[in-house]
């Protein structure tokens, strides 16, 4: 509630308020996706980080809000290993029934109540809460403009797709693969059990030649368009690793080498993390993985 959304973020409030929406982030991190089960880890790594520089302020008390997963057990792991790595005074679990009976008895060791959520309040729909993300895109990219940034002044951050940071060695492997491939793409990625490469929008790559690359590489090719990288949501980073803001990534250059984002930030940026969200033209999040959207259909086999 507090940040952009596919961020966790903490505030020093020096006022009462009604909406969390309405307070300015003191700090975020920066998750990008929406859902906690996607990125464990990284959810739980941004609040401890946020937890430690927000207690240097010294407030009066510290409330962490957490999302609302917990039917299912992976959830009840994931909260389990959140509030360990926390170590809270207190764990408030915010129950209707006993639907979080499970999840108490594993928090044994901490000090915890049960309270009982307001009849009144209803669970948000998933249309409802896609609804709030984008009320909220539609705040944190408020005058946000175009820019180019050239790749030898950034960082590139959770890049699973295009390598545009990785540099090669075996320059006789990448001939080797150009040969098969019967072209020089734009470039590629080779992960433990796939080789990404990506190509010109409108080029193509024989069958013949994909499967002498996989036999080559003993990996599963995947061929990336040039394009399918449009609408990506990145988070930016300058150099003391402080978030700045979001952007939408609208192109990458792969001759000219730079990334060209949509963003309000106007700091010195010097690191970019890439997320696994897609946003269209009017900040409207695109429906993950649809069999009919052929930008996803690269990002379906991904993740």
């Amino acid at each position: 509630d507090i940040g952009p959304p596919c961020t966790v973020a903490y505030t020093l409030p020096t006022k009462p308020t009604t909406d969390l929406f309405n307070l300015t982030a003191k700090n975020a991190f920066f998750v990008g996706i929406t859902s906690p089960s996607s990125a464990v880890d990284k959810v739980i790594e941004g609040l401890t980080l946020l937890k430690e520089e927000a207690l240097r302020s010294n407030p009066d008390f510290l409330v962490i809000n957490t999302d609302g997963w917990t039917e299912e057990e992976e959830a009840v792991k994931y909260k389990s290993h959140m509030v360990e790595s926390l170590n809270p005074q207190m764990v408030f679990c915010i129950q209707q029934g006993e639907e979080l009976a499970h999840l108490m008895s594993k928090l044994e060791k901490f000090k915890r109540t049960s309270v009982e959520s307001p009849k009144v309040i209803r669970q948000r729909t998933h249309e409802s809460r896609r609804s709030l993300r984008e009320l909220g895109y539609v705040k944190y990219l408020k005058n946000a403009k175009v820019q180019s940034f050239p790749l030898n002044w950034l960082k590139i951050e959770e890049d699973e797709l295009f390598g545009l940071n990785k540099k090669y060695e075996d320059n006789q492997r990448i001939l080797r693969i150009n040969m098969l491939l019967g072209m020089k793409p734009l470039n590629i990625l080779e992960l433990p059990d796939k080789l990404h490469v990506i190509i010109g929008r409108n080029r193509w790559i024989n069958s013949e030649n994909m499967k002498k690359v996989e036999e080559y590489t003993k990996k599963k090719l995947v061929i990336i368009r040039k394009g399918e990288e449009e609408g990506l949501l990145t988070g930016l980073y300058n150099a003391n690793k402080r978030f700045l803001g979001i952007g939408v990534l609208k192109e990458i250059d792969f001759l000219r080498k730079t990334l060209k984002i949509l963003t309000p930030v106007s700091g010195e940026v010097a690191a970019v993390k890439l997320g696994k969200l897609k946003l269209d033209k009017n900040f409207k999040e695109l429906p993950v993985f649809p069999e009919d959207n052929d930008s996803f259909k690269t990002f379906k086999k991904l993740f």
